[in-house]
């Protein structure tokens, strides 16, 4: 009876140990995922930052005075996306309030175009 309360303590002693490598196996791929996620969500905010850029040359004499005016957080999505419905109501506001930000150039507003009619796949 002895040796099999030791044989029981001893394949229980195994199994801790297995569960314990299993354990930092798993804490290990989760840190490596947290780390990945962290690195696209960067890339992302970068990309997003930049296509606003790019759309925002066409409306503002200086893109660079939206992110000084406008809160990026108030144009993005729950998952960080741009919202371009959001990104237009604050183009409107930005422009409304300081109307001598916009670009002297030809502008895609004059012609009705706006931030969700080129970058949305929603249909409207």
């Amino acid at each position: 009876m002895a040796e099999i309360t030791l044989l029981n303590q001893a394949d229980g002693r195994a199994k801790w140990r297995e569960l314990v490598q299993e354990n930092r196996r798993y804490r290990r791929r989760a840190q490596l995922a947290e780390g990945r996620l962290e690195r696209l969500q960067r890339v992302v905010a970068e990309q997003n930052r930049q296509l606003l850029g790019v759309w925002l040359r066409g409306v503002l004499a200086d893109p660079a005075d939206f992110e000084r005016y406008v809160n990026l957080g108030s144009v993005l999505g729950e998952d960080g996306e741009i919202v371009w419905a959001a990104v237009d109501r604050e183009v409107e506001r930005l422009l409304g309030e300081r109307p001598y930000l916009a670009t002297q150039e030809e502008n895609p507003w004059s012609r009705g175009t706006s931030a969700i009619e080129w970058f949305t796949t929603e249909e409207r």
